[in-house]
């Protein structure tokens, strides 16, 4: 599926000030997409979607994106299949993210 049919679903992610902060936690996600799953249990695999983000790559998205945690945690829930199959719009420059977390 592709991302828009994700935002349909849930409209409220989207406002005039947010298309830039979803864009860039999309990105972010997607860059950490190879580290997500060294920070959850023994139980997960590679391959299989987290359904809740570990409180070290929450708090890494929450500081870079300027999302709290629960809004890191739901656009997580809502874009999580799309972030993990590599569906990304790559439009954005994730850089800066990095540098400002160091």
């Amino acid at each position: 599926m592709d991302l828009l049919h994700y935002l349909l679903e849930c409209p409220a992610v989207v406002n005039e000030g947010s298309i830039c902060t979803l864009f860039r936690f999309i990105n972010t996600a997607f860059s950490l997409k190879d580290y997500i799953p060294l920070t959850q249990s023994s139980k997960y695999t590679a391959h299989e979607v987290p359904m809740l983000l570990s409180p070290a790559i929450q708090q890494f998205l929450s500081a870079g994106c300027h999302l709290t945690g629960a809004e890191v945690q739901d656009e997580w829930m809502l874009l999580k299949e799309v972030i993990w199959s590599g569906a990304v719009p790559m439009c954005l420059d994730t850089s800066s993210v990095s540098e400002q977390l160091g």
